[in-house]
């Protein structure tokens, strides 16, 4: 079910393709690795707490899991994937609410309960048991849903895999790159080990 959305990776894999994998990125998660990435947590949380400061006085802040969204989104692309692209300050929540939409459908899916039409939420109501939707082939080509997470699908992979030729472009032009000092993020690593 996942594999569309994943490919054929460490979340997916098993057995001995997943034993190297696993092995290969370990050192990349090591404490020390970790510690580098504080300062962008931090950052990106200063943020976070900023614009729920920011809320008027007297009113709730009621957006505080997209807030969290887009802060774990911005954490997450700057530590793994050594982009910054500002979620929290520009408010473009395309790929967070994507995101969260996704998740939506992957657990309406794993639980059989899909909404018969798409709607803003999977509420009890609006939802039936459909087990057949855990077939690939109808969920992504006979139902709304299906082609609206496969469009998310597609757009998400598309802005990775511009991330990852930018960035071993700019490892081939400049080789040095890798050893300026600066914090190697998760993905320079995985070129780095790809290109040995």
């Amino acid at each position: 079910m996942f594999g569309r959305a994943f490919g054929d990776g460490l979340v997916t894999s098993h057995g001995e393709k997943w034993k190297m994998d696993r092995a290969a990125i370990t050192p990349s998660f090591h404490f020390e690795a970790l510690k580098g990435y504080a300062d962008v947590m931090n950052e990106q949380s200063s943020i976070m707490v900023q614009h729920i400061l920011d809320t008027p006085n007297g009113s709730v802040c009621e957006d505080v899991g997209n807030l969290t969204n887009m802060c774990a989104f911005d954490v997450i692309l700057e530590t793994a994937l050594g982009v910054s692209m500002n979620v929290q300050t520009t408010g473009d929540r395309f790929f967070t609410d994507g995101f969260q939409r996704g998740a939506e459908y992957g657990t309406a899916r794993f639980t059989c309960r899909m909404p018969l039409t798409p709607s803003p939420s999977f509420t009890e109501p609006s939802c039936d048991t459909v087990p057949w939707l855990q077939i690939d082939s109808i969920f992504y080509n006979l139902t709304p849903s299906g082609r609206e997470m496969q469009y998310l699908i597609n757009e998400l992979n598309k802005l990775t895999k511009s991330i990852i030729d930018k960035r071993r472009q700019a490892i081939a032009e400049d080789p040095d790159i890798v050893s300026s000092g600066k914090r190697k993020s998760f993905l320079v690593c995985l070129i780095l080990l790809n290109s040995f």
